[in-house]
C-alpha cells in the first residue's frame, strides 16, 4: 500500500466533523469496554501477537549508539527467545504457515540507517522495514521546506523503506490547511514508491476538529499511513485522539476509495494499551485493518513488556531474565 500521488485538495473533506467531545466520550468509554472483554489466556497471547507483528520498534534518543540500533534491529528480527517461540508454535498460536514472527519495522534517526542492514538485510526474516524520521524531527520547524524534501530523498537514498516525516503544527493551528496540503504534497512526491507515515503531533494540536482536518488534509496530500505522535510531548496517542483520527481514515476511504492506516506512537506501553488500540481499529474500521499494512505501533519499551506477558500466560510464572530476549 504505497500511493504514487496526492489527490487534488477538496475543501469539502474538511467539513466533516464538529468538536464534538461528548460523542468521544461516550465512544472511548465503548472501545474500553470491548478492551476489557479481551481476557481469556488465548485472546490475550493472540493480542500480544499481534501487537508484535504491528510494531515499529523505536529508538529516538540522545544517547543512541550504532551499537544500540544494531540491537534493535536484532531484537526486530528476533523479537521473543526461540524456546518461546517454539512452545507458542505447538500450541498453534504460531504455525508453519505463519510468515515469521517480528515486528513491523524498526525506526530510528537518520545518520543510524548504515547500521540497520546488517542485522536485517542478512536475516532469515527480511520483512522487518527500515524507517527514518525526517523533516526536522520532531518539531517540523527545523528546516525550511526545500531542505526537508533533500533530507528526505537522503534516505531514501540511503535505504530508507519508510518515511516518517512532521507537518508544520503551525500551519494546521493557523488553519492553512492548502499550504500544509501542499507541504505534504510536496513530501508525498519525494517519496515515489516509499510508504510515507505522516506524524500530526496531537497533543500539540489538541482540537477535535483540527485534528480531523489535519488528518485529512495528510491524506489528501497522500499519506499512507497517519500518525498521532513523535513521542516528544506531554500528550502523545490517547485514545480520544485516535477516534477522531480513525473517523476521518473511515470517512476518507467512503469518499476517495483510498485505505489509509492509523499509527499510534507515545505512550503505549503495555497489553492493555494495545488492546484498546486494537479494539479501536476493529470498531472504526474493521478486522481488514488490524495486520501490519494499516495498524502500526510505535514503541520502544512495549516489546519487553509483550513478551513477559506471553511468558507468564505460556507458563504460568514471571520469567527470569535469562529466559527472555530483553
Amino acid at each position: 500500500m504505497v500511493f504514487d500521488k496526492p489527490l487534488d485538495f477538496d475543501p469539502s473533506l474538511l467539513d466533516c466533523i464538529s468538536n464534538d467531545s461528548l460523542g468521544v466520550s461516550r465512544a472511548e468509554q465503548h472501545i474500553l469496554h470491548l478492551a476489557k472483554q479481551i481476557s481469556s489466556k488465548e485472546d490475550q497471547i493472540r493480542t500480544c501477537l499481534i501487537g508484535i507483528r504491528c510494531m515499529d520498534l523505536t529508538t529516538l534518543n540522545g544517547d543512541d549508539t550504532g551499537n544500540s540500533v544494531s540491537k534493535l534491529c536484532q531484537r526486530a528480527v528476533q523479537p521473543l527467545r526461540q524456546s518461546l517461540i517454539n512452545d507458542l508454535k505447538r500450541k498453534n498460536y504460531l504455525t508453519d504457515s505463519d510468515p515469521d514472527l517480528h515486528v513491523a519495522a524498526v525506526c530510528f534517526y537518520p545518520n543510524f540507517l548504515e547500521h540497520s542492514f546488517k542485522p536485517i538485510k542478512q536475516s532469515k526474516c527480511p520483512g522487518v522495514k527500515i524507517a527514518a524520521t525526517t523533516t526536522g524531527f520532531p518539531t517540523g520547524q527545523l528546516m525550511k521546506i526545500r531542505k526537508q524534501i533533500e533530507e528526505i530523498k537522503e534516505v531514501i537514498a540511503d535505504g530508507s523503506e519508510e518515511v516518517d516525516v512532521v507537518i508544520n503544527r503551525s500551519l494546521a493551528l493557523n488553519e492553512e490547511w492548502k499550504q500544509l496540503y501542499e507541504e505534504i504534497a510536496m513530501m508525498r512526491m519525494a517519496c515515489k514508491g516509499i510508504s510515507l507515515k505522516v506524524i500530526l503531533e496531537v497533543g500539540e494540536l489538541a482540537r477535535y476538529d483540527l485534528i480531523f482536518k489535519a488528518s485529512m488534509v495528510a491524506m489528501m496530500a497522500g499519506a499512507d499511513t497517519i500518525k498521532t505522535s513523535t513521542g516528544k510531548t506531554k500528550v502523545n496517542a490517547t485514545i480520544p485522539y485516535g477516534i477522531i483520527m480513525a473517523r476521518a481514515i473511515k470517512i476518507f476511504k467512503i469518499r476517495t476509495n483510498r485505505q489509509v492506516g492509523l499509527k499510534a506512537a507515545g505512550g503505549i506501553r503495555n497489553l492493555n494499551d494495545v488492546k484498546n488500540w486494537i479494539c479501536l481499529v476493529r470498531y472504526y474500521l474493521g478486522d481488514e485493518y488490524v495486520n501490519s499494512t494499516y495498524l502500526r505501533i510505535g514503541a520502544s519499551s512495549l516489546l519487553a513488556e509483550l513478551e513477559k506477558d506471553l511468558f507468564k500466560f505460556m507458563y504460568d510464572r514471571e520469567p527470569t531474565q535469562e529466559e527472555l530476549c530483553i
